[in-house]
């Protein structure tokens, strides 16, 4: 390789002589820069020591200048020729010929880590190590502090603390090191794995000496000390961690229990930690508020962005359908509601990402409507296995000559006998309510609607499909077509839905087709759920509907003589 070099030196020496370069001067003093248009820069070689460099940095590397001697310039000032250098790496013995440019400047190949060299004429006139950027570190300026002779030391059996002179502490008292409290007794040791009392308080500390704080395990029972290491034996919750906890009188935390704090219910897990949010005991699924008291009120629930019903005893709904407002969704079995598209028996449904069913090759769930004149003694639960989704209750009516408000006397009951919508929302049917209408005003309207409202909150149970105004041509009543215009009795109506959706129920339109038709502008009324009664095998009704009354004369399980029938469309 050698003859090779010397070979090819020659040969490149004889193409530069017709080349026109730059006269160099004497070439014993070599010099680099990493800016080479900065005099100031340059820095000598010194073959005997490494410079480092980082990798693809340009580092540029020429021959001082021409310098006088008393014998003349130097043979290669006379001949105008560049001298030739090689790269050679200290590794491989790889060799790399370096030209230089025009001003005479050659540029380092730092492409490849490791460690090279640079020749002369065969004499090293350079050494350098290529690393990569991030593994030459600057040298730190600051100086490094001297480390602190305080802490907690061990000696044998027995853990000890010294201060920042590093005298052991033999005063009794609590000491902080490292995040963690110590209680030093008197000569010196720190108290280690044990309960112990220091004036009114009880602190306990682990073997190490270290004083246990916030929720912990000690023997087979969890207990709570204050950040500064305190017992707390005192009844009631504490937060630690973002989780809540109960603690009973003598210091305990409560766990694995369903246990009472005055008027609500809680249930802990078998660390201690409080239930919130949709949880499973048993063999059914809860749901808690956020300070963990389990709810026991019906209606929907809102968790993590997922859709849930509970019952007024607080189990959740699982594997079944249920109507909230107007719409229908299906609990899966673990009580969220299904979204995207499931098979429940023979059907599929295409639910949106809160749950509700948008669309299915099921047309209809079937439900009834029933008042005074189904009597007080339905049977529910037969209702219910005939097939019976829902059912809309009347809960009151206006006269039709006097227009003044009356309960229905099925809805709430008495005293002795629980009205219908107990019994139907006991036996897990779907309900809402209707008021059968005789407003001629927007006044007696919101009267009628205040009155709705008030029979429904004085039932104590919760409306999961809509508040409905009954308006239809009662013979002879006030508010009959001959006796009401059209203008009117919309003006009415618009008047009680609005009044019920101000007061958080679903508002709905029970009417023939026909009275859709000629005897109510529907343009003024788009913004409201209609309930259409047509008996026919179709609706004729050209505006959109969600429920259909088809028919007065229906049969069902639990219910004695005839019953409307109802289609809700899905």
């Amino acid at each position: 390789m050698k003859y090779n070099r010397i070979i090819l030196s020659a040969v490149i020496a004889l193409v530069m002589m017709l080349t026109p370069l730059p006269c160099f001067g004497k070439t014993d003093v070599l010099q680099y820069t990493a800016d080479s248009s900065n005099a100031e820069s340059w820095q000598s070689c010194d073959s005997s020591q490494s410079v480092t460099f980082e990798q693809n940095k340009k580092i540029y590397l020429r021959f001082s200048a021409a310098e006088s001697t008393e014998s003349g310039t130097s043979s290669q000032e006379d001949s105008g020729t560049a001298p030739v250098l090689w790269q050679r790496s200290a590794d491989t013995s790889k060799e790399i010929l370096l030209r230089p440019d025009s001003e005479g400047l050659y540029l380092l190949n730092t492409d490849k880590i490791g460690s090279w060299e640079i020749l002369y004429e065969d004499s090293v006139r350079m050494r350098f190590t290529v690393k990569e950027a991030n593994a030459i570190q600057p040298p730190s300026e600051k100086p490094s502090k001297p480390k602190s002779k305080a802490g907690v030391l061990r000696k044998g059996k027995y853990y000890f603390y010294r201060d920042s002179k590093g005298k052991i502490r033999k005063k009794a008292g609590f000491v902080t090191w490292n995040g963690n409290k110590y209680y030093v007794r008197k000569g010196g040791r720190i108290q280690t794995g044990k309960t112990f009392k220091v004036g009114k308080y009880t602190y306990r500390a682990n073997k190490k000496g270290q004083i246990k704080v916030g929720v912990y395990k000690w023997g087979k029972s969890y207990y709570y000390s204050s950040s500064k290491g305190r017992l707390r034996k005192s009844k009631g919750f504490v937060t630690w961690k973002k989780n809540r906890y109960y603690i009973r009188k003598g210091g305990k935390i409560q766990k694995s229990k369903a246990f009472r704090v005055g008027n609500y219910t809680y249930r802990s897990g078998s660390d201690g930690r409080i239930k919130v949010g949709v949880h499973k005991w048993g063999k059914y699924y809860y749901y808690s508020t956020s300070s963990g008291k389990l709810r026991k009120k019906a209606g929907r629930i809102t968790w993590k962005g997922k859709s849930y019903y509970s019952r007024k005893s607080g189990t959740l709904y699982t594997n079944r359908f249920y109507f909230s407002g107007s719409n229908i969704y299906y609990a899966g079995p673990k009580a969220t509601a299904l979204t995207g598209t499931f098979k429940v028996g023979k059907y599929t449904y295409t639910a949106n990402a809160s749950g509700p069913i948008i669309s299915s090759n099921r047309k209809y769930m079937k439900g009834i409507d029933v008042s005074y004149y189904q009597g007080k003694d339905i049977d529910w639960a037969k209702v219910k296995s005939g097939g019976i989704s829902f059912a809309f209750l009347r809960c009151g009516y206006s006269g039709t000559k006097d227009g003044k408000c009356h309960p229905d006397s099925t809805f709430n009951g008495d005293k002795k006998h629980k009205g219908n919508i107990q019994r139907a929302t006991a036996a897990e049917v779907d309900v809402g309510a209707y008021y059968f209408s005789q407003a001629r005003t927007v006044k007696e309207a919101k009267a009628e609607a205040a009155f709705a409202v008030k029979q429904v909150k004085e039932s104590g149970c919760k409306l999961n499909l809509p508040l409905v105004i009954d308006t239809e041509n009662y013979p002879g009543g006030r508010a009959s077509s001959s006796k009401l215009n059209r203008s009117k009795r919309t003006a009415a109506v618009k008047a009680f839905c609005d009044y019920v959706k101000a007061k958080g129920y679903t508002p709905m339109i029970y009417a023939s087709t026909s009275w859709l038709n000629n005897n109510l502008d529907m343009k003024k009324l788009s913004g409201y759920q209609v309930w259409v009664a047509q008996y026919n095998d179709t609706v004729t009704y050209k505006g959109s509907y969600r429920c259909w009354q088809y028919t007065s004369s229906g049969k069902v399980p639990g219910i004695s003589g005839r019953v409307d029938l109802n289609y809700w469309t899905l």
